[in-house]
């Protein structure tokens, strides 16, 4: 993927899945916004995503991923 200027990212409800990899190497990437609606997670979809601070609501399934992985989350 070519997101080397990509650095933050407000993924619409109406999105239901992220794939694998979807945003695999993007370094610039520091704050995603996803929705509890978006329940389909890939594996590695934030890997290689050093500076990232996931923001979704506690208890969703991306919440659940973001600890899991020890991706920084609010």
């Amino acid at each position: 993927m070519d997101c080397e200027n990509l650095s933050e990212i407000n993924v619409p409800a109406a999105v239901r899945g992220i794939g694998e990899k979807a945003f695999k190497g993007c370094k610039a990437l520091k704050n995603i916004t996803i929705s509890r609606s978006t329940t389909g997670i890939g594996w590695g979809i934030f890997r290689e995503c050093d500076n990232l601070t996931i923001h979704t609501p506690a208890g969703s399934k991306m919440y659940t991923y973001a600890k899991t992985e020890k991706i920084k989350v609010e």
